[in-house]
């Protein structure tokens, strides 16, 4: 966010907010005017100083983080993708299992034997294919 203060037609600065601040705000329930009036009018402010060590600590501590991310997000793709196989997988032997279940059906009304409860593979098929 930025704010640009006028002193005349011609003079004027701005200043850019970082949106963490204005959120910040907002949670705490400060108006953004007020913050702002009150830091340029009274000038009363803390600025926390870091020395370049700190600065660089930070910054390795932030690329190895992202290093560790990258990893993660490689070791999960991977397992998604096996995931994906292993679903695609379940599906189809759901499609033969019911194919063979219509063809015992059919095979036991042609040779007159008895027909038999298929329930609990049948919901074992609607369970695969997400029925």
């Amino acid at each position: 966010m930025k704010v640009t203060f006028r002193k005349s037609r011609f003079a004027r600065i701005t200043v850019e907010i970082p949106t963490n601040a204005v959120e910040v705000c907002e949670e705490l329930g400060f108006s953004l005017e007020e913050v702002l009036k009150k830091l340029f009018l009274e000038g009363n402010f803390d600025f926390e100083i870091h020395s370049e060590e700190e600065v660089m600590q930070l910054e390795m501590k932030i690329r190895d983080t992202e290093r560790k991310l990258y990893e993660l997000e490689g070791s999960w793709s991977s397992l998604k993708f096996k995931l994906f196989q292993v679903y695609s997988d379940n599906r189809n032997l759901a499609i033969q299992i019911s194919g063979l279940v219509s063809e015992n059906k059919r095979l036991r009304k042609f040779l007159n034997l008895p027909s038999r409860d298929f329930r609990d593979v049948e919901e074992l098929i609607r369970y695969y294919l997400n029925l």
